[in-house]
């Protein structure tokens, strides 16, 4: 029922925003094709934050005696529930992720993408809002990474918590650069993230089996969040896959960084090793490899990456 009800409030504002979006020039940028599209998809995050957050705020300090109301809005935190830093970090990673890509989206030029045009621009006195959006959601993963690990320091050693917050900050800090880069096609950025985001749900089932802990509370915890995690996509996949709109920096960004944090969440030290090193693999290779160009050239990945959009279109 919450899940119902939240999908349907993100399906109305969205709707109620994009109007808006779509008759204002100040959020239009061309996509690959020269189209004039708006980047204002990123906005559902911040609906989806702040509906999360008054969804904890509501499980939290109802009174006991409002049992129908209390589990109406907490039944889907059986398992991510205070202990677990999930729920309640998310919400402030996801905002800030969102500024930096919006201030990238909204003051940034073309001719510093990258890594290496950023740094290249810091050695000639100039700092972009790319190298501002990089650093900010840095240290964002960082803070947000070593807060969640907290509860957890009278459990571990602290070298071994010291690596777990450096493994989650990196988790995030690469994932939200990863889904940023794969953002150059109508979907592409959606389809990869909730992907991922399928690899990680089937990744805590495995890690559950092998704990042995297949409690029926505990799988639809799991299954609730995985859901709560691809709502956002779904609501704006008809924007985003039709060519009307585009996640852009300020919808790509803070996807990615919740995805990592997702898997920081989840996975035990091991599996989050295994996907932060994956991560850098992929950032670090992009700054090579094309993946644009390598889709185009495997069959199986250009009709994935072509399925649900429209044919490719013409400049305007």
């Amino acid at each position: 029922m919450t899940i119902f009800v939240i999908g349907s409030l993100l399906w109305l504002i969205m709707k109620l925003v994009m109007g808006r979006v779509f008759s204002s020039q100040e959020t239009s940028t061309r996509n690959y094709a020269g189209r004039s599209v708006h980047y204002g998809l990123g906005f559902v995050w911040i609906i989806w934050a702040v509906l999360l957050f008054i969804c904890n705020l509501l499980g939290s300090f109802l009174p006991d005696s409002s049992v129908w109301w209390k589990s109406f809005f907490s039944h889907f935190s059986l398992y991510f529930n205070s202990v677990n830093p999930f729920l309640r970090l998310a919400t402030p990673l996801v905002i800030a992720c969102f500024f930096f890509g919006w201030l990238d989206d909204r003051f940034g030029k073309r001719g510093d993408g990258g890594f290496k045009g950023h740094i290249k621009a810091l050695f000639h006195g100039k700092i972009t809002t790319g190298m501002i959006k990089v650093l900010g959601i840095g240290f964002t993963a960082l803070a947000v990474s070593a807060l969640s690990f907290i509860d957890y320091l009278d459990f571990y050693q602290e070298s071994y918590a010291l690596a777990m917050v450096i493994l989650g900050g990196l988790a995030i800090a690469l994932s939200a650069n990863f889904i940023n880069l794969v953002d150059l096609r109508p979907a592409r950025a959606s389809k990869v993230y909730c992907l991922l985001a399928l690899v990680g749900f089937f990744g805590v089932l495995i890690k559950l089996w092998l704990y042995n802990q297949y409690q029926w509370w505990l799988l639809f915890g799991h299954l609730l969040i995985f859901i709560w995690l691809i709502i956002p996509i779904l609501v704006v996949w008809p924007y985003d896959a039709g060519e009307k709109a585009m996640l852009g920096d300020a919808g790509a960004n803070p996807a990615g960084a919740l995805l990592g944090f997702y898997f920081t969440c989840t996975l035990g030290g091991v599996g989050l090793a295994v996907y932060v090193a994956i991560m850098l693999f992929l950032n670090l290779a992009s700054e090579k490899v094309s993946y644009s160009a390598l889709i185009e050239r495997t069959p199986f990945l250009k009709w994935l990456d072509m399925l649900g959009r429209p044919k490719p279109s013409q400049p305007e």
